[in-house]
């Protein structure tokens, strides 16, 4: 029964479970979409305006970078498909730390494989060498 609900998520489902909404009109301006009794944001790229995606958690990201020249420092390359700076995009761009000379997911780390570990720690665990 809705009155058994908080204010916070007023409607109750036929489970017996409190959720914010049950259709877009329910939802307010800052997240206009009722996706599975929660208001969010987004449900499309098109709701993000220009240059927004709408992300896996259905709110807008707008990108920090389209091209390298907009990032700098400890991520000075742009992910155009995410829009966000990293550390790295490929092993090439890992040479600032000897110890770290391979790209994975957009850092460098020691490993990715067995194959990049010295003699002496030859297992690659968690992007580590070891013993």
């Amino acid at each position: 029964m809705d009155s058994d609900c908080p204010a916070t998520k007023p409607f109750c489902t036929h489970e017996y479970r409190c959720r914010e909404c049950r259709a877009d009109g329910d939802c307010g301006a800052a997240k206009p979409y009722c996706v599975d009794g929660e208001c969010t944001e987004c449900i499309q790229n098109t709701d993000c305006g220009a240059g927004g995606t709408c992300g896996p958690d259905l709110e807008c990201m707008v990108p920090e970078c389209t091209s390298d020249a907009q990032c700098g420092g400890d991520t000075p390359y742009c992910d155009t498909s995410a829009g966000r700076c990293r550390e790295c995009a490929t092993d090439a761009h890992c040479t600032r730390d000897a110890d770290k000379p391979v790209c994975v997911a957009f850092q460098c780390e020691a490993c990715r494989s067995n194959a990049d570990c010295p003699a002496d720690k030859p297992l690659c665990r968690q992007n580590k060498c070891e013993n």
